[in-house]
């Protein structure tokens, strides 16, 4: 648990420090909001590894409502083992069938993934109009602390988020994955995510 907490808390200080910058809030009212969000971990685990985590995504895509996704490692893609490319390609298809059925989906993404973005999207032109929509966003900034997460949300307040995926080589045990059930929790990622959508160009609007 101890692991669970301090990877937890290290996003979430680095996180604040575009708070405390950006933010058009009270700085207490943000030390507050922050010390309510640390201590409300009892919801929070880590999968043994980076291929589980992306298994369960996959189980669980095809019943979520709205999917909130970021795509930004600065990595090459070199550094992503052939599985975890394996698996993305999935994950992507399962996206695409779950956005023609009605999923909403928000994406916001580095320039590294440019031209797998572009694939994706060109998904659409062979496909009449779905009953859910997809909005991509570049972030303009790499200056700030940059968390990779999706967010999960499958209608009568069930939502989960997934953090983590950040490492420095392709290994199982260099990319932790952190599952969140915490609503304070998820509800905090999503305003972080939001922030990623104010600091990013508006890409793909299908």
């Amino acid at each position: 648990m101890l692991t669970i907490y301090t990877g937890i808390l290290s996003v979430l200080l680095a996180d604040r420090i575009y708070f405390f910058y950006s933010a058009k809030k009270d700085k207490n009212e943000i030390l507050k909001r922050f010390d309510r969000v640390v201590a409300d971990t009892s919801s929070t685990s880590m999968f043994k590894d980076q291929y589980v985590a992306m298994e369960y995504l996959l189980s669980n895509i095809p019943r979520a409502n709205h999917i909130l996704n970021t795509r930004l490692h600065t990595k090459t893609i070199d550094s992503v083992s052939k599985k975890m490319l394996r698996l993305r390609e999935e994950h992507d298809d399962l996206i695409f069938a779950a956005i023609v059925k009605g999923c909403h989906y928000r994406l916001v993404y580095s320039d590294e993934y440019q031209e797998e973005i572009n694939q994706f999207a060109s998904k659409f032109k062979d496909v009449d109009e779905g009953k859910g929509d997809f909005l991509s966003y570049k972030v303009c900034t790499h200056a700030l602390p940059l968390i990779q997460m999706i967010i999960l949300d499958y209608g009568n307040e069930e939502k989960e988020a997934l953090i983590g995926w950040i490492g420095v080589s392709p290994s199982d045990n260099d990319r932790r994955v952190f599952m969140i059930r915490s609503k304070s929790l998820v509800d905090y990622f999503r305003e972080v995510f939001d922030m990623y959508v104010n600091l990013s160009n508006r890409v793909n609007n299908i």
